[in-house]
This record gives C-alpha cells, structure tokens and sequence, in this order.
C-alpha cells in the first residue's frame, strides 16, 4: 500500500505549519534525549535513536458515534539531515479508542485500519529523500487518553519497504506522549 504521498504531505504542512512558531530551527534539533517529558515522540529506526520534541509534533483525534481517525507526526533534524515518521488509525467503532486498546490491522482499501510511514534525507539535497512505500506490519497501542486536557500518548512498532531503496525500515520502541491534539 502507497503511504508516501499522505506521508509527505503530513510531514511537509507539518513543518510548514510548526515554522511560524519557530524562531530557530534549533528548536527541531535533536540534540537532548535524557530531558523527555510533556509532548515527544521517540523510536529507534533500525537500531538508532528518533526523538522529536515539541516544535515537530502534531498531532489529530477526530470521534464521533460512528468513527475514529487519530493520527501522530514527528520531524527531527540532526547532523544535516531531516527525519520524520507518521501513525494514524482509523475506525468505525468510537469505543475502540479507550486505554489498551491495540491497533494491529494494516489499513484496509476502505481506509479503516492502521497505518505508518518513515521518511529521511539531506537537508542540503531535499530531492535525495528516502520514504517508505509499502508498510509490512503495525502495532500501536493507547496507554493514555485525557479527552478534557486533549491529549493522547501511546506506543507503537512498525516495519515499512522503501520500495526504491528495497530497504527495510525497522521502528522499535516507539512512545508518543501527551500529544496534544485539535
């Protein structure tokens, strides 16, 4: 299943979006891991460190009676390089969405299911970019949920095919936390 083009696009009005609220792009750098706490995102894409702080997260919950649609995006920069991954899930059932609820299924042609994607390049050579094509298998789970405060964390693998590449992305250990969402 194609995700990259849904993946850039959320990676790219996510950056767009967030740089109004940057005044350095040192806010996207990814330069402290041992200080985590509010909203991040981090995993280890094939063996090393992701995290996004802040200023590169976003992220949607839409429920109603009928359905659900969450999604999460991370951007980092480091070292001269851009870095982003995308999760969304979505459902039919509202009361899906609760505390250890887990998402397994590969989004269906229907768009209900889950979905992930991983991308990186040179900041110097924005055209040399690798991206996910097709993903192999998810696993997201919801470890909290504030719907007062609007803020969802939870943890996530994924495995996804650069099909260009024919390289493997393997994301472990996945944690998105008090994301704020709407």
């Amino acid at each position: 299943m194609k995700f990259a083009p849904v993946f850039l696009l959320l990676v790219s009005s996510l950056i767009a979006c967030k740089t109004d609220d940057i005044s350095d792009l040192d806010d996207l750098i990814d330069d402290d891991d041992d200080d985590l706490s509010g909203a991040y995102v981090t995993a280890k894409v094939n063996g090393e460190q992701f995290t996004s702080l802040e200023a590169g997260l976003s992220a949607a919950f839409e429920e109603t009676d009928t359905y659900f649609v969450i999604s999460v995006g991370a951007v980092s920069i480091s070292t001269g390089k851009a870095k982003g991954l995308a999760l969304a899930v979505a459902g039919v059932n509202s009361g899906q969405v609760a505390v250890g609820s887990t998402f397994t299924d590969i989004e269906s042609e229907d768009g209900l299911g889950a979905n992930a994607g991983y991308a990186e390049g040179p900041i110097s050579d924005p055209g040399s970019e690798v991206d996910t094509d097709e993903l192999l298998e998810i696993y997201i789970k919801i470890t909290a949920i504030d719907r007062d405060s609007e803020t969802i964390s939870g943890e996530f693998n994924f495995k996804a095919l650069d099909e260009e590449s024919n390289v493997t992305y393997t994301i472990t250990d996945g944690i998105f936390n008090e994301m704020p969402y709407n």
